[in-house]
């Protein structure tokens, strides 16, 4: 199937460099996908109004510094790669006929079967469409902006990091993280095909030809 396999190396590059990141830098994804989930990913910051209150003291305001996105790659689990095979297989599932089958044997093991796989190509596209979103998103906590967001974040007062670098350096994702939850050093290697934008090609499912049922 041509739009699952081309999902394939972004899917597998994607799962392997979280994997490495898990390896290296146990909690890190459960802690950084905690905190960047918080308020839809929007980040905000203590800041000093300058207005005093009644009894002289600052009064702390709220200010958003911006709205972090990719925290899709921090889900747990993360195994686009595992989902992308299974689809494929359930794909592969549609040529295999269905079993023939008597009216009389409407309530069989039959009509389980054949309900079942109808069910599961229905879903298809809609399972396509959900893994290349996943991938999309993804690959969308790797734009510079983002990565300089965090950071910008990190150096604030009131973020729960005490510093934090995020960014490339040399094909790899560095991510330094001293927090009050613990230190954390990751620098995976990014591979170039990783970060390709996923095509949309969900029609190619659409058009397939769903197995039908031999009646005799």
């Amino acid at each position: 199937m041509n739009a699952a396999a081309a999902l394939s190396e972004i899917a597998k590059a994607l799962e392997d460099v979280r994997a490495e990141i898990d390896q290296k830098a146990r909690g890190l994804s459960k802690f950084f996908g905690a905190e960047l989930s918080r308020n839809s990913g929007r980040i905000e910051i203590k800041i000093d109004t300058g207005v005093k209150d009644n009894q002289g003291n600052a009064v702390i305001g709220t200010d958003v510094l911006g709205t972090a996105v990719g925290t899709e790659f921090w889900g747990r689990p993360f195994v686009p790669y595992q989902q992308l095979l299974t689809l494929m297989r359930d794909i592969e599932d549609l040529s295999r006929p269905l079993p023939t089958w008597r009216g009389e044997e409407l309530a069989s093991q039959h009509e389980t079967e054949i309900l079942d796989r109808g069910a599961s190509a229905d879903a298809l596209p809609d399972r396509l469409d959900d893994l290349t979103l996943l991938l999309f998103w993804s690959q969308m906590f790797f734009e510079p902006d983002n990565l300089a967001l965090l950071e910008r974040w990190g150096k604030n007062a009131g973020s729960p990091f005490q510093s934090l670098v995020c960014r490339f350096d040399d094909g790899r994702l560095v991510i330094a993280s001293n927090s009050f939850f613990a230190y954390h050093y990751a620098n995976p290697e990014v591979p170039p095909h990783a970060l390709v934008r996923p095509p949309r090609l969900s029609s190619e499912i659409l058009n397939l030809r769903r197995p039908m049922a031999r009646n005799r």
